[in-house]
């Protein structure tokens, strides 16, 4: 037996030993090999802006240092925003009233606001409130090394409120491999600042409609449960620059199926914590025992294309051998009572579930509360009340 042959019995057992030992691993500890998405800033569909982040802010009488020339207006309010490395200021004309009437906006960026178009508010009534809109189409902003040409921004107001809301048009997007099939994947940067690595949600579109649901949505550095898998998402940044969507798989030891009616999605609530479970066709997939859940979300989609999400506190434990089907409180019904000599009021939303703290969403957009009108017998409204939370 020469040298040479001895080495290579040596290193040929040495190789096999380690396979079996990778193999062995794998198969105890379940995970698969981590992976990642390469993300795009792309402009979101219409049905995709339903889900854009926005921003509560706040206007201010005084006027921003980044603003040097401004129109002589009797009233006025100033707004700033902040993107990235981008600073955009604007100025809305009030009426006598405190009413936001138009707005002047910086798109050039070169602090003159004498040199811009007035907008004017277009008038929408949503579930019987008013509300003006101030749109925003073509915007520049700078994100580190990258520049974004075209942001949309919305500006929503209602009555004589100071707080503005700012939707934006724009988002990371990428493909994402599940086991029964690929999806798109959605990233919005809730707090506008460039960096996906901070108040960021995660959005797939499991049903390839082109549309979300809030039962798509998946947090971000928090495990999920999909099938049979338990999924983690992270963003980080690409070797190459840009950013990256990373995710981790594991595979769940002895599953139990849970029917669901609609898309779902369950929290699972852990003493370290909480982990998601989302439906896959119709089904959670949950470890076999017992499992508090504590928020429940279903989305459906209407007749009319519409998407309704209902979410509500379920706080029930189940026994994933016992436990059938996640209860759906449907049907639900505004259960309206009025008392006392001054007729006072107030409501409920009765669902088959009982009175509970359920709350409706059409394609985004909360459900308004109901609004009550004093009729005569000639059919004339005398009162009418909006009722508000709180």
């Amino acid at each position: 037996m020469t040298v040479s042959s001895v080495i290579e019995g040596v290193l040929r057992s040495f190789l096999v030993r380690f396979i079996v030992i990778v193999l062995i691993t794998a198969l105890v500890c379940g995970f698969l090999l981590a992976d990642e998405v390469a993300l795009e800033m792309a402009k979101c569909g219409e049905s995709q802006n339903a889900r854009a982040p926005t921003v509560q802010i706040r206007t201010t009488s005084t006027q921003p240092e980044e603003l040097k020339t401004v129109p002589d207006v009797r009233y006025s309010s100033f707004v700033k925003l902040t993107f990235g490395e981008t600073v955009l200021c604007g100025m809305f004309v009030l009426d006598g009233a405190g009413r936001y009437r138009s707005l002047y906006f910086d798109t050039n960026g070169n602090a003159d606001l004498t040199d811009e178009e007035e907008i004017r508010g277009k008038i929408l009534e949503i579930d019987g409130k008013v509300t003006k809109i101030f749109e925003l189409k073509e915007l520049n902003v700078k994100f580190g090394k990258e520049e974004v040409k075209g942001i949309g921004l919305v500006f929503l107001t209602s009555g004589d409120s100071i707080n503005v809301t700012v939707k934006a048009n724009w988002c990371w997007q990428g493909k994402i491999p599940f086991d029964d099939g690929e999806y798109k994947v959605l990233i919005f940067d809730s707090n506008l600042n460039g960096s996906l690595s901070d108040e960021s949600s995660a959005w797939v579109d499991f049903d390839d409609d082109e549309s979300f649901g809030m039962a798509e949505m998946l947090p971000l550095d928090v495990p999920f449960l999909y099938g049979e898998k338990s999924y983690l998402f992270k963003v980080g940044n690409g070797k190459g620059g840009g950013q990256v969507l990373n995710f981790t798989t594991e595979k769940i030891v002895g599953c139990e199926k849970i029917k669901s009616p609609y898309s779902g999605l369950l929290s699972i609530i852990k003493e370290d914590g909480v982990v998601y479970a989302r439906s896959l066709k119709g089904e959670f997939y949950l470890s076999k025992g017992k499992h508090k859940v504590g928020n429940v979300v279903f989305s459906k989609r209407a007749e009319d294309g519409a998407i309704w999400d209902m979410t509500y506190k379920f706080n029930r434990e189940i026994d994933t051998e016992k436990t059938k089907e996640i209860p759906t409180p449907e049907p639900l019904v505004f259960k309206l009572s009025v008392g006392g000599s001054g007729g006072d009021f107030s409501f409920s939303l009765q669902t088959s579930q009982g009175v509970g703290m359920v709350t409706l969403f059409r394609n985004g957009e909360r459900l308004g509360y109901p609004t009550v009108a004093i009729r005569d017998e000639n059919g004339k409204v005398h009162h009418r009340f909006e009722f508000t939370p709180g």
